[in-house]
């Protein structure tokens, strides 16, 4: 239903009328105030039967009360959207509520605020940002060997085959011989093709060692990224703390937007980039890719930040498909000394296929359909990347790494942030963890809960945790998922 303008009036301005015999009716002080009061007007004319159901006359009281309560225009702002995403707010079983509309509608009426509550505005202009940088990350052998050895020992348990412990060293030796990078891959050939290498027939090892050989033809990369930064934050001083930003299947490092805005009122560098296959990525037109690549490129993109900024404290961020490349990426990630939080945004994880509500429409795209159009307009929307069986297998990875994250002990601060109304990543999977209070769950939340509606109040979560994790280091010794 379209929303009429809601222009501000004498008559309006004077005083909230009581909605019951409880309320009082405030002055009211300012025009934002004024708003919201026409707002709630605008719906009781509309629907006067339904604006006195007992849910709606309790949820005009409570904005009422919010309203009174707000210190300032941005208080009263970021309390009124946290209400309005939170479960005491009713909004029927189509997730959509008139009253907030009608709000919404009236708050953007003749003001300077930049959609409210998330809201984009129709006929969203074209977005098209370039890159402000493209840097350049060199690879070695050693990157894909040490990625396939990770990968193993994540899935095997060493103890039971000594065996693959002894290969392992003898790979390692491999790589620290001072030979060139040519000789090194054969001497690596050479070693799993012989009988030294115990039990080769049907190796998983030998198999993620042969695709690190096939791999380590790539000796250098070009990646797009986009730095968000403090005007104080420069080569003379740079930033304490980085967050960096790993974005979801078919999207861009453009999604970063909105929580990089909230991460610089904390102080924070953010820095995006393109995933392999992505946005305006040079493989962008190429499928199929492998997601052991993204990793990959995960790894030396966070090393490349660490190298350039040695004394800065780094947080990380993940959604959808970037949430499950950082949680495969977790044995990684926790040696890593300078990592002090992991933030996952409904992290793409599945536990069993049985699962995945919606196979046809997974991640193409659980979200507002205004919050779609505003993505689509982008031109790094889409790309190739992973196939979607691909993907999938991702997903079923993530999951036994999440599990096995939860079930122990961590140095590294992990979160994860999960919607009721996803429907492209079953929100079940997160209240099964061991250790669930480690999750946050938002009651009218989407896959994209981050850049869609209330992304405000989901935003600033976000940052409140990442905040308590980027303490002194000697108050995040042993942190304990058990313990807490």
């Amino acid at each position: 239903m379209p929303l009429n303008p809601i222009v501000d009036t004498p008559e309006n301005t004077r005083h909230f009328q009581p909605m019951h015999a409880a309320l009082e009716a405030p002055i009211l002080a300012d025009s934002l105030r004024a708003r919201i009061h026409s707002g709630i007007e605008q719906y009781r004319q509309r629907h006067p039967l339904r604006s006195k159901s007992a849910h709606r006359i309790q949820s005009i009281e409570r904005i009422y009360e919010i309203c009174r309560n707000a210190q300032g225009d941005e208080q009263l702002l970021e309390a009124l959207e946290d209400y309005f995403i939170s479960e005491d707010f009713y909004c029927g079983p189509w997730d959509r509520s008139i009253l907030e509309e009608c709000i919404v509608a009236a708050i953007a009426a003749g003001t300077d605020i930049e959609a409210p509550f998330g809201f984009y505005p129709p006929n969203q202009p074209s977005i098209n940002r370039q890159a402000q940088e493209t840097i350049t990350i060199a690879y070695e052998l050693a990157d894909f060997v040490e990625y396939a050895i990770d990968k193993y020992v994540q899935q095997t348990v060493l103890e039971e085959k000594p065996y693959r412990s002894d290969d392992i060293t003898r790979i390692r030796n491999i790589l620290a011989q001072e030979n060139t990078p040519e000789e090194k891959a054969e001497a690596l050939s050479n070693y799993l093709n012989s009988p030294s290498f115990t039990r080769s027939f049907n190796s998983q090892l030998k198999k993620y060692l042969l695709s690190a050989l096939k791999y380590a033809a790539e000796t250098e990369r070009q990646v797009a990224i986009r730095p968000w930064a403090l005007p104080s934050v420069n080569d003379e001083n740079p930033p304490a703390k980085i967050l960096i930003y790993v974005h979801g299947w078919h999207d861009s490092l453009n999604s970063a937007e909105p929580l990089a805005k909230e991460a610089l009122k904390h102080g924070y560098t953010v820095i995006a980039y393109d995933n392999r296959g992505h946005g305006r990525d040079a493989e962008r037109a190429v499928r199929g890719i492998s997601t052991d690549k993204l990793r990959i490129d995960f790894r030396k993109f966070l090393k490349h930040v660490h190298e350039h900024y040695p004394e800065a404290s780094i947080a990380l961020a993940g959604h959808s498909m970037g949430g499950a490349i950082l949680t495969t990426e977790k044995a990684f990630i926790e040696r890593q000394e300078y990592v002090k939080s992991v933030s996952l945004i409904a992290p793409a994880v599945m536990s069993s296929f049985g699962r995945l509500i919606s196979p046809v429409k997974i991640f193409y795209r659980n979200m507002h359909a205004d919050v779609l159009n505003a993505q689509r307009a982008s031109d790094r929307f889409g790309g190739s990347g992973p196939s979607l069986f691909g993907l999938l297998r991702l997903m079923r990875e993530a999951s036994r790494a999440l599990l096995a994250l939860f079930s122990g002990v961590s140095r590294v601060s992990w979160k994860v942030y999960a919607g009721r109304k996803d429907i492209s990543v079953n929100y079940r999977e997160f209240e099964d963890l061991p250790e669930a209070q480690h999750v946050r769950f938002f009651a009218r939340a989407d896959h994209a809960m981050h850049v869609g509606h209330h992304r405000g109040s989901i935003n600033r979560n976000i940052l409140a945790d990442m905040n308590a994790a980027m303490q002194p280091a000697d108050e995040l010794n042993a942190r304990s998922f058990m313990a807490s």
